[in-house]
């Protein structure tokens, strides 16, 4: 894989955009459910307009009143002192996609070794997609995305997206100015985004520090493949499910975009986290027209939670 996007970076030490292809012609209603999941299977198939210059909260989908979760604070990062931290380098999570009983391929997140940023402590996310060899012949998917996350802040820095999907191939890569809330592409196009925006990769991470309460939601601000909106994560209810790694009390959530105008939700994308320190994902089904598309947890390695800074507690605490 080509990892220009993270030129700068090196191994940290121990202890311390194109459109998205169109569908190829006479392509079968399952290839192409499957086409559409697997390129979105890091989290959220959902689609808003291009971004205006310089939108406004509101117009990205933060309702009025509503609080975006900026970096972790203090009180955030108390609180994961106290129980822990839901991920680290070497954790591996592998899953089978499905169609009802059809198989359709696999995929895998995973928590790399830690990098150096300009001396920041940074996460390597990474997440890959591939079509079982049935549909090899048929429409070959071999898809992956790669993160870097200041470890700290939880913002991201650099982001790269490759696509090979039937005779299709993109590339996206980006570079992220948290604090000014700008992001550059390699052809060297500028977009505004929130600040202390999240690629789509990142973002689903974010949401597993969090305490995650049902009836409750949050707002990611989110910018990737030049789009840029909040992304609200609805905590549903809490639920046990059976799948092929074992059997999990679970913490329900849909990610939801608020679309601008009539604030129409987009669902269609339901994740089971694990109750428990880990938050980890073990159950994804996306909506189709017909029944879903699942993803389902088969096995996974942990990790090992890097070394952070002591948190301070939140004023008044």
């Amino acid at each position: 894989m080509d990892t220009s996007i993270l030129r700068g970076c090196e191994a940290a030490k121990p202890g311390v955009s194109a459109a998205a292809p169109a569908p190829a012609a006479g392509e079968s209603e399952l290839t192409r459910f499957l086409r559409l999941f697997l390129t979105v299977l890091a989290g959220v198939a959902l689609c808003l307009g291009m971004a205006r210059a310089i939108p406004t909260d509101e117009e990205l989908g933060l309702p009025k009143g509503a609080k975006a979760l900026a970096e972790p604070d203090g009180y955030v990062k108390s609180q994961l002192g106290t129980r822990g931290q839901p991920f680290g380098p070497g954790e591996k999570l592998r899953f089978s996609v499905e169609y009802g009983p059809i198989k359709a391929g696999t995929a895998t997140l995973e928590v790399l070794p830690m990098l150096n940023f300009k001396n920041t402590r940074c996460y390597h996310l990474a997440s890959t997609a591939q079509s079982a060899p049935f549909f090899d012949s048929v429409y070959k998917v071999r898809d992956r995305i790669d993160t870097m996350v200041d470890a700290q802040r939880f913002v991201t820095y650099q982001y790269q997206k490759v696509q090979n999907e039937g005779g299709y191939h993109a590339e996206h890569k980006a570079v992220y100015d948290p604090d000014r809330g700008r992001v550059r592409y390699a052809d060297g196009k500028v977009m505004d985004a929130p600040r202390n925006a999240l690629d789509v990769l990142s973002a689903f991470y974010r949401a597993r520090l969090e305490k995650l309460t049902p009836g409750t939601s949050i707002y990611i601000p989110h910018h990737s493949d030049r789009k840029s909106f909040y992304l609200e994560v609805h905590v549903l209810r809490k639920e046990r499910v059976s799948v092929p790694a074992g059997t999990f009390d679970c913490i329900v959530v849909e990610p939801l975009v608020r679309d601008a105008g009539p604030f129409k939700n987009k669902g269609g994308l339901t994740v089971w986290l694990t109750d428990d320190v880990r938050r980890m994902p073990v159950l994804m089904k996306s909506k189709v027209p017909v029944g879903s598309v699942d993803a389902s947890l088969t096995s996974f390695t942990s990790g090992q939670a890097p070394a952070v800074a002591q948190a301070q507690p939140r004023p008044g605490s």
